[in-house]
């Protein structure tokens, strides 16, 4: 009879999250998610099976993630609603480091493809997330009404992808002021009035 699990596979994940912010996905070992989530690494090897497993689960439920932050973005200011769940989808409290080795886990699994089919399917359910948000703020007149949403949500998109990489490099602010003022000056020429 199999003994029952004291720690979930939520709460490994979440380990191994901190385990590859801290360290890198080359870096991090079985043995650091382990000593992250306090388990044995053969615990983890029985559970996920290799580093490799591991790190794909990790990402696959990071990328869920991310994609549900703007499923549930609402309010009445919509655009303040889409600019926060940019900021909360980016690791707004992280260092260049952390920021550059989440990067680097996403880069790392586009190799596989489950994880490219799986990031494909959140990159369309993102950007139509995003869509929605700027439409409602056509409707609100936040936005111009000849706004091309399907454009600007694509170039919303791209251009956070673009702060996520380079920020790491140039640190000039916070990333949570960086994704702001690029988020700004992609919205501005749309804004009315």
């Amino acid at each position: 009879m199999p003994r029952p699990r004291t720690i979930s596979d939520a709460s490994i994940l979440e380990a191994v999250g901190r385990a590859v912010a801290r360290l890198g996905p080359v870096d991090v070992g079985l043995r650091d998610v382990a000593e992250e989530a306090g388990l044995a690494a053969s615990t983890i090897v029985q559970r996920f099976g290799s580093k490799k497993l591991l790190l794909l689960s990790f990402a696959l439920e990071h990328l869920r993630t991310r994609a549900d932050v703007f499923e549930q973005a609402s309010g009445k200011d919509a655009l303040g609603a889409l600019e926060q769940a940019f900021v909360s989808a980016t690791h707004p409290n992280g260092t260049p480091e952390t920021v550059a080795h989440m990067v680097a886990l996403d880069q790392l699994h586009l190799t596989d493809p489950s994880f490219r089919d799986e990031a494909a399917t959140q990159w369309k359910n993102t950007r139509r997330e995003v869509r929605r948000l700027l439409k409602k703020a056509v409707k609100k007149k936040q936005l111009r009404s000849k706004t091309d949403t399907r454009v600007l949500a694509q170039q919303l998109m791209v251009t956070v992808q673009g702060c996520l990489a380079s920020w790491p490099v140039t640190g000039k602010s916070s990333l949570e002021k960086w994704v702001r003022k690029e988020i700004g000056e992609q919205l501005a020429p749309h804004r009315r009035g």
